[in-house]
């Protein structure tokens, strides 16, 4: 699987943001203050939400009515199947996971 994008919708600084990855890219240069460890935390809640929390401070400030925050990654190069455990062979589809995850403030 490849990371091949990655929406940000009303998290920290970001209103909405779409970041496109492609096979070069390596690193996120930008000046200081202007969202690069918010995409990182981003990417860190979705993979694991263990190291970053996400929280009510975390909704964006200009959220207006639409109090919720969402954090969704596009992949290519899907495999056919998976294993969730040792033994239990299954597929993307069936687990639901061919959409966007989103966490809600």
């Amino acid at each position: 699987m490849k990371l091949v994008r990655v929406k940000i919708h009303n998290f920290r600084g970001y209103n909405d943001a779409e970041v496109n990855i492609d096979d070069q890219m390596t690193t996120i240069i930008g000046k200081n203050d202007v969202g690069k460890s918010t995409i990182v935390d981003a990417l860190e809640i979705f993979f694991n939400n263990s190291v970053v929390k996400i929280d009510k401070n975390d909704l964006n400030i200009h959220a207006g009515n639409d109090q919720s925050v969402s954090i969704s990654c596009e992949f290519s190069c899907l495999p056919q199947n998976i294993i969730i455990d040792s033994t239990q062979r299954t597929n993307l589809n069936d687990e639901y996971l061919v959409e966007s995850v989103k966490y809600l403030v």
